[in-house]
């Protein structure tokens, strides 16, 4: 089996996401109706992805691997943890608690990430270097 760089799969899944979306939104604007719409929202929503898009596609294609796994995965904890904690944690204080230890945890990965990278990179010119020399 071959594998697909990750970046090739982000670009795979977001371009069939389009595809998806656009049906669901026909489907709701067929059996709802165009007066059940908040078009506040749909601008919205519109112009944040408008906005995202460019930017998700630089991240992508200039960060390792590696730390945009961490990124990826940090933030989809992070976003989830909200639903997760307002179902089985009433105390807010503790909620907050938790996020603010999945950012410190996620922050932790990302440095030393950054950190091995940059040690590789390194090991790698020098390895280069004496090579020739």
């Amino acid at each position: 089996s071959k594998k697909m760089e990750p970046r090739y799969v982000i670009g795979t899944v977001s371009a069939s996401e389009f595809f998806v979306t656009l049906s669901a939104s026909l489907s709701f604007i067929i059996f709802l109706g165009m007066t059940h719409i908040n078009w506040l929202a749909v601008i919205a929503l519109s112009a944040g992805g408008l906005i995202a898009a460019p930017i998700s596609a630089y991240l992508v294609k200039i960060l390792p691997i590696n730390i945009l796994a961490i990124c990826v995965g940090g933030l989809i904890i992070f976003t989830n943890s909200n639903a997760l904690l307002s179902y089985f944690v009433k105390d807010e204080v503790l909620s907050n608690i938790v996020r603010v230890i999945i950012i410190v945890v996620v922050l932790s990965l990302l440095v030393i990430q950054v950190i091995r990278n940059r040690m590789l990179s390194f090991s790698y010119k020098k390895s280069r270097v004496n090579k020739y020399n």
